[in-house]
């Protein structure tokens, strides 16, 4: 899945002159116009000594302007195709794909260093957390099956044990139902905060640098759209996974008759989105885009993907509103959200805070972990666990692992940087070993932001000690350098297998044949990976 961020047809862009001054090789035409003083100032001297030496000077000062004009023009008119390449060589780019942020190149190489490979840790792991279980049925036998399994399942919702292993305890609700337990967090929970918490350590240099480029404004009215889109493209994902893989896998439980109106919508929508994207794809191959095809397609999917993402928070908010006033029916049908949609949210729910110091971002986010702590442990639970990563009431939670990693990323060089991860993370660990505070995925209650930023900090501080080491292979940097396509690729190629083969034929799959099977798909995806990286390839929206 492709989408693009290009806004050119949608918002009026500066001024090129505004460019030119606000941002773009400042220091570059300042030097150039010392330069041409200082060769004016060498003509002026060369007229009052001889006429040859004049018509020299006025030569030489005319290649001069000849050279600082052509540099200015080719400053002031950038292609929305050219991005600089890491060596500062102009590329020329299809306009669908758009490149990381290159406004500091000290900081883009420590992204990629760092940034890039926890990153691709996250996915490795999700990569095998999806994979893996598909071949569960055979894999998961035997002492080791059994322990290979625990790495791959989540906590269940509530009561017993499916096997998981468990890395913080789980407690029973007072006052709610006291055969309800909360099974804890699982290792398999770890990764998605993880994944959440590297957004965060991007957002605040991609905000600043949008910021410098277009304007508060409009940098806020980006990354919006972007969010949104990542609901929309959850949303319609789901519109595939709820949808049609139901309808093909049970025809005749299943039809398109019998979704809840949410399902209808997505479902049609996965159609127009992917004929969308087919469409981005084969513009790329156009020479002359006379029409500006390109920039239409990219847009087209981008902006369709927000307005299904408007669509997914009404029926979010609608079906919270319905989870306290417990009505008879629903309106929409039942809860449809999951990852993507979850990251969009937190994203949404952060911007408002984005703006602040580091110091304020953090005092904030401890205040409002603190005033959530109180009401999940007051009721408030018992709502955001019928949810899948909590809906609605769990995103603030998610916003506020986004938020550390905004925080993080600014400490990465302060002597602080350890000193606070650890106290949050001794913390986290009194609260809910020491008090019985809840933690949960499911619910994403505040002591599971807190424990899991903690740990997600610990982990890529460690990777950022190791940014001047640079091996020619770099596994992964490279499954980094693409996350949300990866995540993307990866749901869909486990719905091909569910829905292609069929779950019930994958399940009667020998644990000889699953594991070439899952290391052909690794070995698949990171080939890939490796291409893209090595051809500079950044795909984002």
């Amino acid at each position: 899945m492709l989408l693009f961020e290009n806004i050119k047809n949608f918002f009026k862009r500066p001024s090129t002159k505004d460019v030119e001054n606000k941002e773009n090789n400042n220091d570059q035409v300042e030097a150039k116009e010392d330069v041409n003083v200082k060769d004016t100032k060498e003509d002026n001297k060369s007229n009052q000594t001889t006429k040859s030496s004049k018509s020299k000077k006025s030569n030489s000062n005319k290649d001069e302007n000849l050279k600082e004009e052509k540099t200015n023009d080719e400053v002031k008119e950038p292609t929305s195709s050219e991005v600089n390449s890491e060596n500062g060589n102009n590329v020329s780019l299809p306009n669908n794909l758009e490149f990381k942020d290159e406004h500091d190149k000290k900081t883009i190489k420590e992204r990629i260093l760092s940034v890039d490979r926890f990153k691709g840790f996250c996915m490795f792991m999700l990569a095998l957390s999806i994979i893996v279980p598909l071949f569960g049925h055979n894999l998961f036998v035997g002492e080791f099956g059994t322990f290979l399994g625990s790495l791959f399942k989540h906590a269940p919702r509530e009561n017993g044990n499916n096997g998981s292993l468990i890395i913080l305890p789980g407690v029973s609700i007072p006052g709610v139902n006291n055969s309800i337990k909360i099974p804890g967090v699982s290792f398999a929970d770890l990764f998605a905060p993880m994944f959440i918490f590297a957004i965060g350590l991007t957002i605040i240099p991609s905000f600043r640098s949008r910021e410098r480029k277009y304007g508060t404004l409009r940098a806020y009215l980006q990354l919006a759209t972007r969010f949104l889109a990542l609901i929309g493209l959850g949303s319609v994902i789901n519109g595939l996974e709820d949808g049609w893989i139901d309808v093909w896998t049970e025809p005749a439980k299943n039809s398109f008759e019998k979704f809840s109106i949410q399902i209808k919508i997505y479902a049609v929508s996965f159609w127009i989105v992917l004929g969308l994207v087919i469409l981005s794809f084969a513009s790329v191959f156009i020479k002359t885009d006379k029409y500006k095809i390109k920039t239409i397609m990219a847009n087209g999917t981008k902006w369709y993907a927000a307005i299904m993402g408007l669509f997914s928070l009404y029926f979010i908010l609608v079906k919270t509103g319905e989870s306290f006033t417990a009505p008879t029916t629903t309106l929409y049908g039942g809860w449809v959200w999951d990852t993507l949609q979850n990251i969009g949210l937190s994203g949404l729910f952060a911007l408002p805070f984005i703006a602040l110091s580091k110091w304020a971002r953090l005092i904030t986010i401890l205040f409002i972990i603190a005033i959530m702590s109180v009401l999940y442990q007051n009721g408030l639970f018992a709502f955001a666990n019928k949810i899948l990563e909590g809906g609605v009431i769990g995103g603030i939670m998610w916003a506020m692992i986004l938020l550390f990693g905004s925080v993080y990323y600014e400490l990465r060089e302060h002597k602080s940087y350890w000193v606070i991860c650890s106290v949050l993370m001794f913390l986290s660990l009194f609260f809910v070993v020491g008090l019985n505070f809840y933690a949960a995925k499911r619910g994403a209650t505040p002591m599971y932001a807190l424990f899991t930023a903690s740990l997600s900090a610990m982990i890529w501080g460690i990777f950022n000690l190791f940014n001047n080491f640079k091996p020619k292979y770099d596994l992964f940097a490279d499954w980094g350098a693409n996350s949300i396509f990866t995540y993307i690729t990866l749901k869909l190629v486990g719905f091909a297998l569910e829905g292609g083969i069929g779950e019930a034929s994958l399940n009667k799959v020998s644990a000889g044949a699953a594991i070439p099977i899952i290391i052909a798909l690794m070995g698949a995806f990171t080939a890939i990976h490796w291409v893209l990286r090595y051809k500079k390839i950044y795909i984002k929206l």
